[in-house]
């Protein structure tokens, strides 16, 4: 899978994520503690270890993503139906205008 990452900006904050061939948008856990203010990636662990729904196909992948070095990890990344739901999940204040930006976003499946 090709993956491309791709950067906007949401109320004043820059965030990042990735997109594949098919068009669809992936972001790893420190992505999503990024946009949603997070201190760290553990927050976002922690909501996934609770709702082990969001482990299902339909809402995550594993994505292979390439560190500094050139070394290859896969990493478990939400795709837009995950970042919803984990979106509704979150009890952070920014949580309701990602929301809004990912459904506006329709050119990402």
């Amino acid at each position: 899978m090709k993956l491309t990452l791709c950067i906007r900006r949401l109320n004043k904050q820059t965030f990042d994520f990735y997109v594949n061939e098919h068009n669809q948008m992936f972001m790893t856990q420190q992505q999503i503690a990024d946009v949603l203010g997070y201190s760290s990636k553990k927050s976002v662990r922690t909501i996934l270890h609770r709702h082990k729904f969001l482990d299902d196909l339909y809402y995550a992948h594993y994505i292979d993503i390439e560190a500094g070095n050139g070394q290859v990890f896969p990493t478990k990344a939400l795709n837009k139906y995950g970042l919803y739901e984990l979106s509704l999940l979150s009890t952070r204040p920014e949580a309701e205008s990602f929301r809004k930006f990912l459904r506006d976003q329709e050119e990402f499946k």
